[in-house]
């Protein structure tokens, strides 16, 4: 049972996770701003934007993987 669908939205989403990386690294350069947000609205919302999407993408793939190995499980023992 070797997972398909998975591996490829992992690859997607881990493009979308380093262009998330980009957009904070380069207003951080622009705004010069090291460390937290500078009291800057836009710095915050894309500082959470980027870790939101740490923070649940891994649960999602972890899911999907789980119903993808479900799914090949059960048509291995129907055919």
């Amino acid at each position: 049972m070797i997972p398909i669908i998975v591996p490829t939205y992992a690859a997607i989403l881990m493009l979308m996770f380093v262009l998330l990386s980009i957009r904070v690294v380069q207003m951080r350069a622009s705004a010069k701003i090291g460390i937290g947000t500078g009291n800057d609205p836009a710095m915050e919302r894309r500082i959470r934007v980027h870790g939101n999407f740490a923070e649940y993408v891994p649960l999602a793939l972890l899911l999907l993987l789980c119903m993808e190995l479900q799914s090949q499980s059960r048509r291995r023992h129907a055919g």
